[in-house]
């Protein structure tokens, strides 16, 4: 029924990178209403969200194999590589262009 993605290497790096977020997101959520965290101060909820989310990379790369190797994939290098880099490296890259623009 379901056949091989075109791009089963980039779904598979996105699957895993959006499960890493919605994690992220969702225990900070849970944190802040258990009361264990307040949205009231935000230092200690940024350092809550920079903490659990190199935590949930070993749910990335989970989620992101299992996908791969579903879909038969062979080259797990790359995939353990831009399951590691590919969201940083976009944030880190938008947030470069969004410093450049307001210096000039």
């Amino acid at each position: 029924m379901f056949r091989k993605p075109e791009w089963a290497l980039a779904l598979s790096v996105l699957l895993g990178a959006g499960i890493q977020i919605l994690l992220t997101v969702y225990s900070a959520i849970m944190c802040s209403i258990g009361g264990t965290f307040s949205v009231a101060n935000p230092v200690l909820m940024l350092s809550l969200v920079v903490t659990l989310f190199p935590c949930f990379a070993i749910v990335n790369g989970f989620v992101a194999a299992k996908f791969y190797t579903f879909w038969n994939g062979s080259d797990w290098m790359n995939l353990a590589f831009f399951a590691a880099i590919s969201y940083p490296s976009f944030v880190g890259i938008c947030f470069t262009i969004i410093d450049v623009s307001e210096w000039v």
